[in-house]
């Protein structure tokens, strides 16, 4: 699977994010001396999201891409928890994100009365998004996934979808591409998952 370069931060973008997302909850006092720290520093995190971070493989055949917000405790240990992410791109985006989050190696933890602490910290990560791609429907039809579409507040198996968009269709005229809740609403192969494309301009 292909491999690419997510993290788009400087090093004062990222501290100024960690400052910003303190949680002083999660603190015994007010003030905080030295920020979680990634082993090998800012480089270190662009290197490990780099090699870790895959591009879902729908999102990639959709050309679905955005910023994803994922917000995390680096806790007293170093450990990562609580990992979460408060922004929606959809097409697999978020759960890659929470996925290498929650899989990263311990950090030197935050520093609060010479004492380490627990602080929350927000990191977006970003999925390239394929700006004037021509989708194909014979080719999402001979991919590894099944999709139902949502045009105009109605849903439609990709034959009946090709009646309305036509063979292809511009990548920018779809919304959001997520799991599709119902996928025994239609018959489709055990082996396949479902994914509900949304189209733009469409009524819920």
């Amino acid at each position: 699977m292909k491999k690419y370069l997510f993290l788009l931060l400087t090093f004062f973008g990222l501290i100024s994010a960690a400052q910003e997302s303190i949680d002083t909850t999660k603190m015994d006092y007010a003030s905080i001396e030295a920020l979680p720290e990634f082993p090998g520093g800012i480089p270190g995190l662009s290197n490990y999201i780099s090699q870790n971070l895959h591009y879902p493989e729908v999102a990639d055949l959709l050309g679905i891409g955005g910023k994803v917000s994922v917000e995390f405790v680096v806790g007293k240990n170093g450990a990562v928890t609580e990992v979460k992410t408060n922004s929606c791109v959809g097409a697999g985006c978020e759960a890659e994100a929470m996925r290498v989050l929650s899989n990263s190696p311990k950090w030197k933890p935050g520093i609060q009365n010479s004492r380490p602490v627990s602080v929350t910290y927000t990191l977006p990560i970003t999925f390239p998004k394929a700006v004037g791609r021509i989708l194909s429907m014979e080719k999402l039809r001979n991919s590894k996934f099944d999709f139902v579409f949502f045009i105009e507040g109605k849903e439609y198996l990709i034959n009946d979808a090709e009646k309305i968009l036509g063979s292809t269709f511009e990548q920018s005229t779809v919304e959001s591409a997520d799991k599709y809740a119902y996928p025994e609403k239609f018959s489709f192969p055990v082996n396949k998952e479902v994914y509900l494309i949304k189209m733009k301009n469409s009524k819920k």
